[in-house]
């Protein structure tokens, strides 16, 4: 292990280790050596044999959200930080905007000062992409910026938000998990929708491209052939189909995705549904740990941002299979990873049958903190030996 320091008032990098020469950095470039110690920061790094230092992660983000990250720190990325020092490396946020042709400005953290600031660092040895915002993620200009970064040979994890539709097509693809994906189909008229009725009694409606339950509804038929429609907001029934057709979904065919409603297994009367975390580690994908989410307030999410809840998985014992989740992970990585390029990471929402059968509602290219500490401090080391392994340095 090796200490690098930074000097905060004339932004210099700089190692104190007498006699040696130190590179670092995806263009592998030289850290000056000096005597005098003026940093305001020390880091832990790793060093190999031939004498490059790191690994340095670069995490990808927005410019809103790093100007708020002393007002506003994110936790999970906190917990990255402190994961990756305690066992070697540096890690920096920055934003696509503070990219040059030979260096990157992003943020450090300060341990001593409890707080952010600001550097100028060499281009990393690898990126993890947690960029917030999908719209502008899918821009012209944020693609063009990436792919000036792509040319430097930087691996980069988990380059973009996933599709719904895509995940269900690779999926459906998948020989093993092809029988644990719900019926789905693609929104492109009306045809659809009287289809999937006929077929299932109750039916969600989910916007390829939303995350954290965002935009979902679900359609139920009545006994008198009415539907009813529920989203976060409202419920109003509607006496025919094409009356509810006009009022809600015009103007969205082919963005949005309808799935098969799973009667699920339920606990004190309300359903609740399995939250696993996964890494890249390898040739495999790993659990990296398993929450448990209840709906209470609403049937259409379990997400606790909407009113859901928390259970231990004792509570559901009966209904998780472990030997059958890591399955269906390794089997999720390997789908994704033939549509998304590098999957580091990702989660899945999973749903028990009532016959405890696992469906796959949901998957994740940019997992939600776990409110379990020991999930999100699992995760974080396996994404931190990812990083390792992706850029040569050991674990």
């Amino acid at each position: 292990m090796t200490m690098i320091y930074f000097d905060s008032v004339s932004g210099r990098w700089f190692h104190q280790t007498d006699q040696a020469s130190f590179v670092w950095g995806q263009e592998n470039k030289e850290i000056s050596y000096s005597a005098n110690n003026s940093s305001t920061c020390g880091f832990r790094v790793k060093n190999t044999a031939y004498n490059k230092i790191g690994p340095l992660i670069g995490v990808l983000t927005s410019p809103s959200v790093l100007n708020r990250m002393n007002d506003q720190p994110h936790q999970n990325i906190l917990s990255l930080h402190q994961i990756v020092q305690k066992h070697g490396g540096l890690l920096v946020l920055f934003s696509l905007n503070n990219v040059t042709n030979s260096f990157i400005e992003g943020l450090i953290y300060n341990s001593g000062l409890s707080q952010w600031e600001p550097a100028i660092l060499p281009f990393p040895d690898i990126i993890y992409n947690r960029y917030p915002n999908r719209k502008k993620e899918q821009t012209l200009l944020f693609q063009q910026r990436l792919t000036q970064l792509k040319k430097q040979q930087i691996p980069i994890i988990n380059e973009r938000f996933f599709s719904k539709w895509d995940v269900h097509q690779l999926f459906s693809e998948h020989p093993f998990l092809r029988r644990h994906v719900p019926y789905t189909t693609l929104f492109q008229g009306f045809d659809d929708l009287k289809s999937m009725l006929e077929d299932y009694h109750y039916v969600y409606i989910k916007p390829i491209h939303s995350s954290k339950g965002r935009g979902i509804a679900s359609l139920t038929r009545t006994k008198d052939g009415a539907i009813t429609y529920q989203n976060h907001y409202r419920t109003k029934s509607f006496p025919t189909l094409l009356e509810l057709a006009k009022d809600t979904l015009t103007g969205y065919e082919g963005h949005l995705i309808l799935q098969e409603g799973i009667e699920s297994q339920t606990y004190n009367g309300n359903r609740f549904d399995i939250r696993l975390l996964a890494h890249k580690s390898h040739d495999q994908y790993i659990v990296s740990g398993i929450g448990i989410r209840q709906s209470l307030a609403q049937p259409l999410t379990t997400h606790v941002i909407n009113g859901g809840q928390i259970l231990s998985i004792d509570q559901v014992q009966k209904h998780v299979d472990i030997p059958m989740l890591q399955q269906i992970a390794q089997a999720s990585g390997e789908a994704l990873s033939k549509g998304y390029n590098l999957i580091g990471e990702f989660s899945l929402d999973i749903v028990p049958s009532l016959h405890n059968h696992y469906y796959v509602l949901e998957a994740n290219a940019k997992p939600m903190i776990f409110d379990e500490e020991a999930i999100q401090e699992s995760g974080s080391r396996n994404l931190y030996n990812l990083f390792c392994e992706l850029t040569g340095f050991s674990p």
